[in-house]
């Protein structure tokens, strides 16, 4: 079962997003974990090869993360990202044409940032999830959101989107489906 391991960051932790990040996955395998433990794919995505679970990291201002599978045999993206003002070009250079069509109908201000960043927070869960990082054009992936379901035009994906405090946005991905993943919070974390 996955399971999102996160923690608030205060100042004084602001440095420090990774080092937390990296906290919530000593959790997550319940054990001690340092950096040079971690491989990288060829695009960046961590690994633990001593380990024989399924994670993912992210951070933001505020906010760190951490997908976990202790059962392994799947592929994890998660990303989370501070909803806040950003820049209207992005737009073009992110969003699908229908996605631009759908922000386009929105008012600017809170509820348009709020989904510039659940369809930005979407779309780089998928690029985390398969390896690639953002080698792909983030405008190459489309979603959609019916009946309460998040569609992506990349067949084989399963997501999961949660707002946290109202100011994060945090988006799963996994190429398999999942039930809804426990949600663990806790403060900031030492390490193990």
């Amino acid at each position: 079962m996955i399971s999102i391991y996160y923690t608030e960051l205060s100042e004084e932790y602001h440095s420090s997003q990774h080092d937390q990040a990296l906290r919530l996955l000593e959790q997550a395998a319940g054990r001690r974990i340092t950096d040079s433990q971690l491989t990288a794919g060829a695009h960046g995505k961590p690994s633990l090869p001593s380990w024989n679970g399924s994670f993912n990291l992210s951070h933001c201002p505020g906010l760190a993360v951490c997908a976990a599978d202790p059962d392994g045999g799947r592929s994890i993206g998660i990303d989370a990202e501070l909803v806040r003002p950003f820049h209207e070009n992005l737009i073009s250079r992110v969003c699908s044409p229908s996605e631009q069509e759908l922000l386009a109908a929105v008012p600017a201000g809170r509820p348009r940032d709020l989904l510039f960043f659940r369809l930005w927070t979407l779309k780089e869960s998928a690029v985390k999830c398969s390896g690639e990082g953002l080698t792909v054009p983030l405008r190459s992936i489309a979603f959609t959101q019916k009946e309460m379901q998040i569609r992506c035009t990349r067949p084989g994906l399963h997501f999961f989107q949660k707002i946290i405090h109202q100011d994060y946005v945090i988006s799963l991905c996994s190429d398999m489906s999942f039930t809804e993943p426990a949600l663990i919070s806790s403060g900031p974390v030492k390490p193990l």
